[in-house]
C-alpha cells in the first residue's frame, strides 16, 4: 500500500504534477492499494477518480480516494466537509486481511497538537486561499469560539446622541 505525498505542486500544471500522475498510473496498474488524502483546497483535481462522479452540490474542496488492487475499476471516495467531523476511512491491506480504520479527525487533531500549530499559525488572518460562503462563516465562528480570533464587537446602536 502506498500513501503518496500530496503537496500543492501536485495540483498545479507542471513537472511535479506530471511526475505525480505517472506514479499514480503505475500504482493503479500494479498490485498495490492506493490511498490519497487531498486536503489542499486549491489547484487541479488529481485524485484517482473522475471528479464528475460527484454531483456538484456534494463536492467538497477536500477529498479522500481509496483504490484497491483487487477492485481496479472501483474507487471509494470520502467527502471531507470541514464543517463536519472528518470521517473514519477504511484502509485496505492484503486481500486476505481486514481493512484498518483510520480516524482522520483524530489523526489531524494529534498532528495539530504535536506540531504546535496553535502557537505558530496566525488565526486572525483569513485562510489562503480564501474560504467561501458557509465554510468561511463556520471557520470564523469556530476560531472565535476557540479564542483564536477576537470576538465580534456588538453593532453600534443608532439613535440620538446622549445629551451632556
Amino acid at each position: 500500500m502506498t500513501f503518496p505525498s500530496h503537496s500543492p505542486s501536485k495540483k498545479i500544471p507542471g513537472a511535479s504534477r506530471e511526475q505525480y500522475l505517472r506514479k499514480q498510473g503505475e500504482l493503479l496498474a500494479s498490485d498495490t492499494n492506493l490511498v490519497e488524502v487531498d486536503l489542499i483546497r486549491q489547484g487541479v483535481h488529481t485524485l484517482a477518480f473522475p471528479l464528475e462522479i460527484i454531483k456538484p452540490q456534494y463536492r467538497t474542496a477536500s477529498l479522500v480516494c481509496v483504490r484497491r488492487a483487487t477492485q481496479r475499476i472501483r474507487a471509494e471516495v470520502y467527502r471531507l466537509p470541514l464543517e463536519q467531523r472528518l470521517p473514519v476511512i477504511k484502509i485496505p491491506l492484503r486481500s486476505s486481511d481486514a481493512d484498518v480504520s483510520l480516524d482522520l479527525q483524530a489523526l489531524i487533531e494529534q498532528c495539530y497538537r504535536n506540531g504546535g500549530y496553535r502557537d505558530t499559525l496566525n488565526y486572525a488572518a483569513d485562510a489562503e486561499p480564501a474560504q467561501r460562503g458557509t465554510e468561511a462563516e463556520w471557520a470564523d465562528e469556530l476560531l472565535r469560539e476557540k479564542s483564536l480570533r477576537e470576538k465580534k464587537k456588538p453593532p453600534r446602536r443608532k439613535g440620538k446622541p446622549k445629551a451632556g
